[in-house]
């Protein structure tokens, strides 16, 4: 059996995909502050490169964990990063 596209549990809801760019955002912020690369950052947060890029363009969501991982690579605190995003 083939899903659906109209299925819900497949289309993206509008505001999920506004979170995820923001937090991509955010992250790309900090890491410019830092004078950092991506590669550097993903190799600090123990992600490979192609993952972290995609959450720093807001086409993937990190996990809680690699949340964690990048909030200490980008030394900030991960709360910092998800405030305000409700």
């Amino acid at each position: 059996m083939t899903r659906k596209p109209e299925d819900k549990a497949m289309v993206e809801k509008p505001e999920e995909k506004a979170l995820r760019e923001e937090l991509g955002w955010r992250f790309t912020c900090r890491r410019k502050e830092l004078g950092l690369r991506q590669g550097v950052v993903a190799a600090r947060s123990e992600l490979s490169q192609s993952l972290y890029c995609m959450m720093e363009g807001g086409k993937r969501s990190p996990t809680v964990v690699a949340l964690l991982k990048i909030a200490r690579a980008l030394e900030l605190p991960a709360g910092e990063f998800l405030e305000g995003m409700e």
